[in-house]
């Protein structure tokens, strides 16, 4: 956090504090109240679109899931999903905690 700060990308003041508004999430449940969520697991799509399904249970219609696929279009994974046009890739540059260079990729 504090790189993060010396870089810009954070506010010094949002340093304080930043423990007490950090929380692990268990279960892909406990997601819930998220309005953007970041996939980013192995290229197997099975895989992510089970975590999709399971995602959709839990997740506002509204909110935006992204892919952090490099080599599965986007359509694919798209497929099956109750709302596919809040499926979205996204490719961030490197070093990532410092870019503020962010790819989103539409179906």
């Amino acid at each position: 956090m504090r790189e993060l700060a010396q870089h810009r990308v954070v506010p010094p003041r949002r340093l304080a504090g930043w423990r007490r508004r950090f929380r692990l999430a268990r279960t892909l449940g406990e997601l819930a109240p998220c309005s953007f969520v970041i996939e980013s697991v192995k290229e197997e799509v099975a895989l992510k679109r089970a975590i999709f399904g399971e995602l959709e249970r839990h997740l506002a219609p509204d909110a935006v899931i992204a892919s952090n696929t490099s080599s599965l279009p986007i359509t694919i994974l798209q497929a099956r999903l109750r709302h596919p046009g809040r499926l979205v890739g996204k490719h961030w540059g490197e070093p990532a905690h410092i870019m503020r260079y962010l790819e989103i990729i539409p179906g």
